[in-house]
């Protein structure tokens, strides 16, 4: 199993079995911030640049639009967070350098780019809002789970 997909495992198990929102909240008042950016990582990620980054590392990728859309399509191995829960998820993050990559619905990716900065500030460090966010995926014909399991 990689990394990842361990971190991903984690990740779910925490949110939905283990700790009430008002947990992850508290935990994550208590998470040590680490310099908020690394050198040579910005706040947004290309999509070809995060074509790279998904064949060469473990990336965990965080879909910020509504859940009803997410279960309707969305990137292979993302999980669904919605942007207002985004921040209370950093502890998850915070004590890997693993790289984030976030998407959302709008062209202009401010709802990712806001979930990207939160984690930022929470000490995720390569935390990176994708450019052109799920409709760019999709117009350049990437594949996309449609059903659980099910990829188009």
């Amino acid at each position: 199993m990689r990394a990842a997909d361990s971190l991903v495992a984690k990740l779910c198990l925490a949110l939905v079995l283990v700790f009430p929102l008002s947990s992850l909240e508290g935990l994550a008042e208590k998470a040590s911030p680490r310099a908020g950016r690394e050198a040579g990582c910005s706040e947004r990620i290309s999509l070809a640049e995060f074509t790279a980054l998904l064949d060469s590392h473990d990336v965990v990728v965080i879909d910020v639009r509504d859940p009803a859309a997410y279960w309707q399509a969305h990137l292979p191995s993302a999980l669904s967070i919605p942007v207002d829960l985004v921040e209370s998820s950093a502890p998850a993050f915070a004590t890997s350098d693993i790289s984030v990559v976030i998407y959302g619905d709008d062209p202009s990716g401010e709802a990712s780019l806001r979930a990207a900065s939160a984690l930022r500030r929470r000490g995720v460090a390569q935390a990176q809002a994708l450019t052109g966010g799920f409709q760019r995926w999709v117009a350049e014909g990437r594949v996309v789970v449609t059903q659980p399991g099910e990829q188009s």
